[in-house]
This record gives structure tokens, C-alpha cells and sequence, in this order.
């Protein structure tokens, strides 16, 4: 999303290291890194660690956003969550899959592709083109990424209800109001039920756990 403000620490660059080293040599294989956590848990910054750490071996990384796939338009999300109700409709299914899908495809095929990015200024979503066919690792991050098919590398970040409570405090970005505070806990609730999928669980004293 454009407009969002990076808080990269020094704990995000350690798991960043240790994460491609668990990974490996990938022996020219074209790998995709799914991050899936709450809001707030630091998946844009893992994710932005870890390319630097590929970009650091020569190995071009890039970085797509998935909550930038919602199939409604942010200004009419909450009115949309509204009318359907939160608790019934907040979740994985807010996504637009295909579009994931054909990005994941166009990587694979090392062909062009365009897909959506918001702009959080404005509310409005713009088309980014990009060629895949420079890029050899995908790095899809976002409430529900490890969701995607074909992901070779799942990776959850474990976070409680009071983590996410006070990363929000701690971001300041949104009105923690009743509305809001209801949206975070069913995004928690289905972040949450993602966790079986992952294969590299982070753990909250920030350990990781090889599940593959």
C-alpha cells in the first residue's frame, strides 16, 4: 500500500537472516514466501527485511502486498462490512483469489503482469505493472497470505489479542472505536484459524519454529 510507514527494527533483520538460511539454496527454482499475521504482528516488515537479504545474495525479491487485493474498493469497505455484518463477512473471502492467482502464475511464467496497489492517501487503487521475469523470489505478505496456492514457504507470525490491541495503540493510524475494534478482532479470529497452514512459525519471544 502506498503510505505506509516501515518500523524496521533490529529484531525484524535477525529473523529475516535466519528465515533465508532455513530456506536455503533454492537451485534457481522461482520460490514464493507467503507472512500471514494480525494487524500490526510486522509483516511488511519482515517481508521487506527478507528482500534485502536476497537483494544482498544478488537474488532479485519482490514484495506484494495481498491486502492490496481487496475485491471491494476501501471506500466502500466498511459500509459493505456494515450492511453484511462483521462477524459473518470480515475475512479470507474479502480477497480477490483469481487476481492473487494470476500474479502467482505470471511469476511462474516469468511474464509481465499488472495488478492493484492502494493508495492510502487517497483511498484510491492505482495499477502497478511489474516483470516478473527479473524476479526469483515472490514475497506475498498480508492478513490471509499464506492462504495463496502454490506458496513454498508459509510463514505466521504468532501474536496474542493484547499484541494486536497494542500494536494498534502503538501504530496510531485508525480511531480504535467500537467499529473498528470489532473488525480487529474477526481479522484476529480468522488470521488465527490460517495458523495450521504455516511450515515456519514465529514465535512471540520471536523464535522460530521449522514445521516442514
Amino acid at each position: 500500500m502506498i503510505g505506509d510507514v516501515l518500523l524496521i527494527q533490529a529484531f525484524h533483520k535477525k529473523l529475516a537472516t535466519e528465515i533465508v538460511e532455513l530456506i536455503g539454496d533454492y537451485d534457481e527454482k522461482r520460490i514464493v514466501i507467503a507472512i500471514s499475521g494480525a494487524s500490526g504482528s510486522g509483516k511488511s516488515e519482515l517481508a521487506h527485511s527478507i528482500s534485502l537479504q536476497y537483494k544482498a545474495k544478488k537474488c532479485p525479491a519482490k514484495v506484494l502486498s495481498t491486502d492490496d487485493f481487496y475485491a471491494t474498493l476501501p471506500a466502500d469497505r466498511g459500509r459493505i462490512r456494515n450492511e453484511k455484518g462483521i462477524e459473518n463477512y470480515v475475512g479470507p473471502g474479502e480477497y480477490d483469489w483469481p487476481a492473487i492467482k494470476d500474479c502467482l502464475e505470471s511469476f511462474w511464467l516469468s511474464m509481465s503482469a499488472s495488478m492493484p496497489i492502494v493508495d492510502g492517501h487517497t483511498d484510491q487503487v492505482d495499477t502497478l505493472f511489474t516483470n516478473f521475469g527479473t524476479v526469483e523470489i515472490l514475497i506475498l505478505e498480508g492478513l490471509y497470505a499464506i492462504q495463496a496456492e502454490g506458496a513454498d514457504y508459509r510463514i505466521y507470525l504468532e501474536r496474542s489479542w493484547d499484541d494486536t490491541l497494542q500494536a494498534q495503540v502503538l501504530r496510531g493510524k485508525e480511531n480504535l472505536d467500537e467499529t473498528r475494534m470489532r473488525i480487529l478482532h474477526q481479522e484476529h479470529k480468522m488470521v488465527e484459524a490460517l495458523k495450521p497452514k504455516a511450515n515456519l512459525l514465529i514465535n512471540r519471544d520471536l523464535s522460530i519454529t521449522d514445521l516442514r
